[in-house]
This record gives structure tokens, C-alpha cells and sequence, in this order.
């Protein structure tokens, strides 16, 4: 098949390439344009989802509204699902959130999880929202993370067994130097390449589940202790 021509601009710059009709953004970014910053996320099915995040806040900065809608992709033939809104009821504070969460069957295998599955979709989406309206408000990105962080789960209406998460980005702002950082989108450079300086947060469960063990003392004195050894739950006997 013939070369299709794209045009793209890119850091500012156009660029006109002719590339194989089957050529991925992804391939063309890393392999032709040598960014290889852009990484790969799943390399086995369909992998991702529609986020659409709806953000209401006071002048201050306060919010007041989170609406996050996604819409995730699955095969014709399985029902692969994963947690992707959950987050934005967990990271910040706000007395009003609606999430929802649907499910696409498409005409492609079977998407396959990667590491935390569905947050890095979810919070990708949500921490992009929370620079958009930090830009509308004029207010600083990490100022306005800071105010709204939440102080227990709001999801399930329990407080964190810990969370460290407020003092890791008051550090990270004093290690890199962040109250000296222009504010203004596209203002540093080094030579042709655009510089970015910005931060987000990450979230991510950490579960408890109930667990139980066995311990039988013979009639030779021997004692065997057994107990579930993760993640395949074999048996795992422990002789004493």
C-alpha cells in the first residue's frame, strides 16, 4: 500500500511525514521522531478509556463539584472491566461527586491489565482536570492539590490507615525548587525543546484481606503450621 502523508506540530514546529498506513501514533512518535518519552502502556489488546471530568470550584479554589464519566472497552466475547472513576471520589475533598462507568464491546481482543489497572486511567484524567482549572483560576497547581487533598476515604466513609501523601508534595515542592517555576504554559526552553514543569498526584489501594492459617501438633511432637502463600493461595506448610 502506498505511503499516507500526515502533517503535525509538534513542540511549535510542523512537520510533514509520510508514513505506512498501518503505523501507530505511538511508533511514529517513538521510532520517527525519536520522543521516546511517550511509553507504551499495554501491548496486548485494547487498552484504555473515554474519560470525560467535570470540575466546579469557588474563586478560591474550594471544590464543589466532581463529575467523572468513563466509558472502558472490552472484547465481543469477555467482559473485562476495570476500576477507573473510584479515584476521584478518593484524592480530594468535595461534598458533591457523581461517578459513573460503562462498558464498550468492540470488535478487538480482550484488553489485559497492567500495573494498577484503571487508575492510571482515571487519575490521569482527574490530575489533568485539576491543571485546567488551576489555570483557570490562576492559582498554583500544587497550592490547589494541598486544599482539597481529603482526609479519609469519602468513598467508603472511613478514615486512611495512613497517608503521607500531603507531606511527600510539600518535600517534592522544597527538593525541586517549585515556588521558583514560571507559571506561564510554554515559557521554558532549552534551545528547540519546550521544557515542562509540572506535577500530579497518584493513588492507589492498599487492601486487606482476611487471612487464616493452620497449625497441627502430632502425635510425635512435630508441629506443622500451613498457611496461603500469595498470589496463587498454594499451600505452604511450615514445619516447626
Amino acid at each position: 500500500m502506498n505511503p499516507i502523508a500526515i502533517n503535525l506540530t509538534i513542540n511549535g514546529e510542523h512537520r510533514e511525514i509520510e508514513v505506512a498506513p498501518w503505523t501507530t501514533l505511538l511508533d511514529l512518535l517513538r521510532e520517527r521522531l525519536d520522543l521516546t518519552g511517550t511509553k507504551k502502556g499495554c501491548d496486548h489488546g485494547q487498552c484504555g478509556a473515554f474519560n470525560r471530568v467535570g470540575l466546579g470550584a469557588d474563586p478560591d479554589g474550594t471544590l464543589r463539584a466532581i463529575r467523572h464519566d468513563a466509558i472502558g472497552s472490552t472484547s465481543s466475547f469477555e467482559d473485562h472491566q476495570e476500576v477507573v472513576v473510584n479515584w476521584s471520589g478518593l484524592l480530594y475533598y468535595c461534598d458533591n461527586v457523581k461517578l459513573t462507568y460503562e462498558l464498550a464491546q468492540i470488535d478487538t481482543y480482550t484488553p489485559g491489565d497492567m500495573r494498577a489497572p484503571g487508575a492510571p486511567l482515571g487519575v490521569f484524567a482527574l490530575e489533568s482536570a485539576m491543571d485546567e482549572l488551576a489555570h483557570a483560576l490562576r492559582a498554583d497547581p500544587l497550592a490547589l492539590r494541598l486544599k482539597n487533598l481529603a482526609e479519609a476515604d469519602e468513598n467508603e466513609g472511613k478514615q486512611w490507615t495512613s497517608n503521607e501523601l500531603r507531606a511527600a508534595l510539600q518535600l517534592g515542592a522544597e527538593r525541586f525548587g517549585w515556588s521558583r517555576r514560571s507559571r506561564e504554559p510554554r515559557s521554558v526552553r532549552e534551545g528547540r525543546d519546550l521544557v515542562g514543569w509540572g506535577m500530579a498526584c497518584g493513588i492507589w489501594e492498599a487492601s486487606m484481606q482476611k487471612t487464616s492459617a493452620r497449625a497441627t501438633l502430632t502425635a510425635d511432637g512435630r508441629l506443622e503450621v500451613g498457611t496461603a502463600r500469595a498470589p496463587t493461595s498454594a499451600p505452604a506448610p511450615i514445619p516447626s
